[in-house]
């Protein structure tokens, strides 16, 4: 038996194989190189932090902190009496967070800018009128945070 292996090597035939898988895995690399799909996209269903795709691992993306965020609602701050009617007038309970009073006061103020109404001179005044009570609002609203008074 072990002459019949000296023989096979000595004849050569190791390295005509070793060029057959050469070849071929030249050829699977080519393939590989020229093919721009996502491995991982074929194997959606992972779980844990990693997910895996022939012999590669990937790490899982984290969740976004952001989404974690949204679903968050901060708690009301206690506000005093005279406080109560800026709030209202943005539309919000009174102690929402200054944040949330700040998206709500831009959200009224694009809803009611006088140049969305540059066709009509009454609705553009009743416009005007309004976007100055919401900044006045904001206003108190912003200073009663930063400062705790309410005048």
């Amino acid at each position: 038996m072990q002459d019949t292996l000296v023989s096979f090597f000595e004849a050569g035939y190791t390295s005509v194989m070793a060029e057959t898988i050469y070849d071929r895995l030249g050829e699977i690399l080519r393939d590989r190189l020229q093919n721009d799909d996502d491995p991982f996209e074929a194997w959606s269903p992972h779980t844990g932090r990693s997910r895996s795709a022939g012999n590669t691992r990937q790490r899982s993306p984290r969740p976004s902190e952001k989404s974690n965020l949204a679903n968050e609602i901060p708690p009301l701050v206690p506000v005093p009496l005279e406080m109560q009617a800026p709030f209202r007038i943005l539309g919000l309970e009174p102690g929402t967070a200054k944040s949330l009073c700040k998206k709500a006061w831009k959200k009224a103020l694009q809803e009611n800018h006088p140049d969305r109404y540059h066709t009509n001179p009454q609705a553009a005044a009743r416009a005007t009128a309004r976007s100055r009570e919401l900044t006045e609002a904001w206003r108190r609203i912003e200073r009663w945070f930063d400062t705790g008074y309410s005048t």
